[in-house]
C-alpha cells in the first residue's frame, strides 16, 4: 500500500472537486501548467510529490 494520494483520490478525501485541488496546488507552487498538462515543480518534488506510471492511467504524480 502507498503512503501519497493520488491527486484525484486526495480532492475526493478533502471533499473538493480536482480543479479546486489542482488550483491550490498551483497557488502554492507545487504543480504548473505546460504544454497542456500539469507539471510537478522543484517544489512540488520536495514536498513529497512523485510520479508514478500506470497503465490505465498514464503517468500522474501522487502527494503525501
Amino acid at each position: 500500500m502507498h503512503d501519497k494520494l493520488s491527486t484525484s483520490a486526495l480532492a475526493k478525501q478533502r471533499q473538493l472537486e480536482p480543479k479546486a485541488l489542482f488550483n491550490e496546488l498551483k497557488q502554492v507552487g507545487y504543480i504548473i501548467w505546460h504544454d497542456s498538462s500539469w507539471l510537478l515543480t522543484d517544489l512540488g518534488a520536495r514536498f513529497g510529490g512523485e510520479y508514478r506510471e500506470s497503465e490505465k492511467y498514464g503517468r500522474f504524480y501522487c502527494l503525501a
